[in-house]
């Protein structure tokens, strides 16, 4: 599909500011995963999950949060592991 030159401009610019976004977003996400532990992955698809749920029009609630705080951790997850196989 070509483009005129206008148009070539401004969808390039929405593709940087789409990767500058998506950026922010990872970072957001480590920053997250360290406070709890968690790995980053988990992050996200909790952040995923409730950006669907978000445009639908529905609010982040403290029952969201909570969904956030029961995420277990990874350091959690080798404890119990470690524990269960004797180590």
């Amino acid at each position: 599909m070509e483009l005129s030159p206008k148009l070539r401009q401004q969808a390039f610019q929405k593709l940087r500011a789409a990767v500058e976004h998506q950026g922010k977003l990872w970072d957001i996400a480590l920053d997250l995963a360290e406070l709890r532990g968690l790995e980053q992955d988990q992050v996200m698809a909790l952040v995923q999950e409730k950006s669907i749920m978000a445009d639908t029009g529905r609010d982040l609630t403290e029952e969201d949060f909570e969904d956030f705080l029961a995420l277990n951790s990874a350091s959690q997850t080798d404890q119990r592991k470690g524990r269960s196989d004797g180590c």
